[in-house]
Order: structure tokens, then C-alpha cells, then sequence
């Protein structure tokens, strides 16, 4: 068995708020990567990167491509959940 020693209230703190920022950075890939497959499905195209996504929603705002309203809701909910 192995004998850990006990972390001090701010070590734990730290710790805590680092396991946080990895969980939210990972949440935010998951949203951008399934923003890029959902439109991907309907031809639109964007490379990797959270960059090429956040333009992406420019796009869609600007309504230049012709997408189905319903796909649209959908689409603006993940870039509220990923911001």
C-alpha cells in the first residue's frame, strides 16, 4: 500500500482549480469539434482550430449558406455552451 502524504488546504486549492481549467478546456474542444461535424454533414467545411471555428460563427450569422433554421438553433446553443 502506498503511503501519500497529506496536502496542505491550498496545494488541494490549486490543484482543484487546475483539474477545473482542463475540464473546461476540454469541454471546449468537444463543443468545436462537434459544431465542425455537425456542419461538416451539410458541406461546410472548416479546418482544425478553435480559431476556424469562432469565424465560422460569423459566417453563420451572416447567414451566407443556405442551412436549415433547426440546424442553425442547434448550432448557436454549442457556441453558447463552448463561450
Amino acid at each position: 500500500m502506498r503511503v501519500i502524504a497529506v496536502k496542505a488546504q491550498e496545494t488541494q486549492a490549486l490543484v482543484s482549480v487546475f483539474r477545473a481549467h482542463e475540464s473546461l478546456v476540454k469541454q471546449r474542444t468537444q463543443s468545436a469539434n462537434s459544431i465542425r461535424g455537425l456542419l461538416s454533414e451539410f458541406g461546410v467545411t472548416v479546418p482544425k482550430g478553435l480559431q476556424n471555428v469562432t469565424e465560422l460563427r460569423d459566417c453563420l450569422e451572416a447567414e451566407s449558406e443556405p442551412l436549415p433554421e433547426t440546424l442553425r438553433h442547434s448550432v448557436n446553443a454549442l457556441f453558447t455552451a463552448r463561450d
